[in-house]
């Protein structure tokens, strides 16, 4: 069989006949996967560099905050209270800088399993349709020696269903009489 050309430098090999639909499908199926990979990738890339951001910041003031509070003891209040308000904005940061690895979390949590429910989806095959139930097995024509029980056993059908089917009231039924043999 010769090979396709699949998304990704997959290589699918062609189907006879109507296989080549299932192929096509799988193919869509596996390209949206990994567009959706792919934006999922580059969200992930703008949140680590919000992240490297928050962490810088938070590293300049943890630097402030230990230079301030290696002074002098004796320094003024105006001081004291400079370390006291980089000290809140130090626990500020760092609580942003949780909030954004927790969003970042349930972000791609939320779009991978998004992702792996639309593709289980999209390539579930489609529901086969119940097969019809005949109406009948057929018929039958009636031969010297033939009662109903004789013919409802043969056909594993009961009498009562076989006489419904032929609109019979009483158990007589005479040579060359066609039946209809209800089904099963």
């Amino acid at each position: 069989m010769p090979a396709a050309g699949g998304a990704a430098g997959f290589q699918v090999a062609q189907a006879p006949g109507g296989a080549n639909y299932e192929v096509a499908r799988v193919r869509a199926t596996l390209q949206q996967v990994l567009q959706e990979h792919e934006r999922i990738l580059a969200r992930l890339e703008q949140d680590r560099q919000v992240l490297e951001a928050l962490t810088n910041r938070l590293q300049a003031l943890e630097q402030r905050v230990t230079k301030l509070a290696s002074t002098d003891s004796t320094a003024n209040l105006a001081t004291k209270a400079e370390v006291r308000a980089l000290q809140d904005a130090v626990a500020a940061e760092s609580r942003a800088r949780q909030r954004a690895i927790d969003d970042l979390m349930k972000g791609v949590t939320r779009e991978v399993t998004n992702t792996v429910k639309e593709v289980v989806r999209e390539s579930a095959p489609p529901p086969r349709p119940e097969p019809v139930k005949p109406k009948s097995q057929g018929e039958y024509t009636v031969v010297r020696g033939d009662t109903l029980s004789t013919i409802a056993a043969a056909f594993k059908v009961s009498v009562k269903d076989l006489k419904a089917a032929n609109g019979l009231t009483a158990d007589v039924i005479r040579e060359g009489q066609v039946l209809l043999i209800p089904a099963k």
